[in-house]
């Protein structure tokens, strides 16, 4: 099953590798095509509602559906966003593409991709994987993730420097590449095998009575809650992160600093590397500190990092923050994605995959309109405050709630489901034999 984490993580690569090519020019293709700041936000708001909208209905059919299925209609989608946007003129054309398409704004993740991939890296790990291995892998698929993002940011501002003054020649191409990485990602996840144990359907009575017997520490309606809880959180920090999503930051530099994506460019391309640095360190600061503690006090320096960004007079010192900032902000990525698949059940975990990156898009969606609705202009740093503040009150929260909170490991949520599947083909044995005692008895 490792083959299996390692086409994900390629087809990681690849779709953050567009997503970052096209963080960085979209607000100003936007704004060259005509668009409004305040459409431009608008625009980015519609996006990541519908991405958390679709997301969150594609996952929690995902057994109906097929993961490979969703998987692959998702690279399809993306193949098929980016030739429009190459193509287009017409506004509505673009506002349809770009809203209804698979576009990220943050320049790292969008579409259903990660829900699903969460919960197959998940079980690739084995049944003896525990929190130091499950910790790891998710560092390397997030460095595959950073890495193919960098790559991106620095390849738009490679092509954007090829025609100086006249930047927007190089956007057809920008996005053609996009589609070209939805072609690659579709041949790669026609290899991957999803394992049929995700697909067996346990009994509700069955599921209630193997829960009793090995003692769970929730109820099912507790643990839904408890499930809502860690997701509405995660959508707090997703909220700050909003207002200081990759192409705003662009644009930021851009009107501040009158710094294009020759400059935004590189200066994401050291940022993704100096956070992929990080998921190096995520596994041996979570073994030695633990999940919760790693994920708050790695984050709570970088939420406040934020609040200081407005106040650098120039770029080059404003991108020093920026990178000093991406080298520990990350740390925590691998770690709460291991976090999250180990304190539920592993039949819950695409459904909590999936609550969580909905919450987190969702989240991430309010801010650009929040701006709008604030009038609050980005040249006045404004946002990057906000951010710090929203972001800060969720370390604090999330170590209050979440302090006491146990992990289920690995092997032991696996047996718990198998558990669970054996007594359900149990129950249904004796209904058999009831029933072929009956027929013979008449």
């Amino acid at each position: 099953m490792r083959s299996q984490a390692i086409l994900i993580c390629i087809a990681k690569a690849l779709r953050t590798f567009g997503f970052g090519m096209v963080s960085v020019m979209l607000g100003m293709f936007l704004k060259d095509r005509g668009f409004s700041l305040p459409e431009i936000g608008l625009l980015i708001s519609a996006t990541l509602v519908e991405d958390a909208v679709l997301s969150t209905a594609i996952s929690y059919y995902a057994n109906k559906l097929g993961y490979k299925n969703i998987l692959l209609a998702s690279s399809v989608m993306v193949i098929v966003s980016g030739m429009v946007l190459g193509l287009a003129v017409d506004k509505i054309v673009l506002v349809s593409a770009v809203v209804l398409g698979i576009i990220s704004p943050a320049g790292f993740e969008g579409g259903p991709f990660a829900s699903i991939e969460h919960s197959l890296i998940t079980f690739s790990a084995g049944r003896l994987a525990n929190q130091s291995d499950l910790t790891r892998l998710f560092s390397l698929y997030n460095i595959a993730g950073f890495g193919g993002a960098a790559l991106g940011a620095l390849a738009c501002g490679i092509l954007i420097a090829l025609f100086p003054g006249h930047a927007n020649q190089a956007f057809p191409l920008v996005f053609f590449s996009y589609a070209a990485c939805g072609l690659a990602m579709t041949i790669i996840y026609s290899f991957v095998e999803v394992p049929l144990f995700f697909s067996a359907p346990v009994k509700p009575v069955a599921k209630k009575r193997a829960a009793n017997r090995i003692q769970l520490s929730k109820s099912d309606v507790q643990q839904k809650k408890h499930i809502w809880t860690f997701a509405g959180l995660q959508s707090l920090d997703a909220l700050g992160g909003g207002f200081v999503v990759q192409t705003l930051i662009s644009l930021w530099f851009y009107q501040r600093y009158q710094a294009g994506p020759e400059f935004t460019g590189p200066v994401f391309f050291w940022c993704n590397i100096f956070a992929a640095v990080s998921f190096f360190l995520a596994p041996v600061v979570a073994r030695r500190w633990g999940l919760l503690p790693t994920m708050v006090f790695t984050h709570l320096p970088c939420s406040l990092a934020l609040c200081a960004l407005p106040f650098c007079p120039t770029a080059l010192i404003a991108g020093v923050l920026l990178l000093s900032r991406s080298l520990f902000s990350s740390i925590d990525i691998p770690v709460r994605q291991a976090y999250t698949m180990l304190i539920v059940r592993e039949d819950e975990r695409v459904f909590t995959a999936a609550a969580v990156n909905a919450m987190r898009a969702g989240g991430q969606a309010l801010s650009p309109l929040l701006m709008g609705l604030m009038s609050l202009n980005i040249v006045t740093g404004l946002p990057f405050i906000l951010a710090g503040l929203c972001k800060s009150a969720y370390d604090i929260s999330l170590f209050q709630l979440f302090k006491n909170e146990e992990v289920i490991e690995h092997s032991r949520a696996l047996t718990e489901l198998q558990s669970l599947q054996l007594e359900s083909k149990s129950d249904e044995s004796c209904e058999r034999e009831l029933v072929g005692s009956g027929r013979s008895s008449a």
